[in-house]
């Protein structure tokens, strides 16, 4: 499966890569996720504490603005899994399978197309596989999402030595009523 369709990059300037490649891949799908954003909302203490006075970036800000119960209140079921590469493999290829994107958490020096000098954290999407064992990832490159095929054994690798977490997306029946309490 391969969603063949590049979709556009709906970027939140305080997003990180996750947050902001779920919230695309949401628009895309047509998912009223906008509906969840209410989480946005954060102490200016925290923000200045975290940012200001310890440097952390919008990449590293704890940030927690997507909630499971929150999802599913839209309809959308979220699986997250932190167990090595082979055991979540079909997982992936099933999601996949379902015409689901897979998000996966790696280590970005494993990467060519990555081009980092260091180790270091990044989530990048996989949106297809063939039966020759190559995905077809989609990950950030300036303003825009591009495509890159890789071995498996390289994603692997980079899924490996990074902090191995994945998630997927599944349908549920939505309880829209249920927001209006939050």
């Amino acid at each position: 499966m391969i969603i063949s369709e590049v979709f556009d990059r709906k970027d939140m300037d305080y997003f990180n890569c996750l947050h902001s490649q779920i919230y695309s891949y949401m628009k895309y799908k047509k998912v009223p996720i906008d509906l969840i954003l209410y989480r946005c909302l954060e102490e200016p203490l925290n923000l200045f504490q975290n940012m200001i006075e310890n440097g952390k970036s919008r990449w590293r800000y704890p940030f927690d603005i997507f909630d499971a119960t929150d999802f599913e209140q839209i309809g959308i079921r979220v699986h997250h899994r932190k167990d090595p590469f082979y055991e979540l493999k079909s997982d992936i290829l099933g999601s996949l399978d379902q015409e689901e994107v897979v998000f996966l958490s790696v280590n970005p020096f494993y990467l060519p197309h990555r081009e980092e000098n260091q180790d270091g954290r990044h989530w990048l999407m996989v949106v297809g596989y063939d039966q020759a064992n190559k995905y077809l990832i989609m990950d950030e490159e300036y303003t825009y999402y591009a495509t890159f095929e890789y071995e498996e054994e390289v994603l692997a690798e980079a899924f490996s030595n990074g902090p191995q977490h994945l998630i997927y997306f599944s349908p549920c029946e939505p309880f829209y009523e249920k927001l209006k309490e939050t």
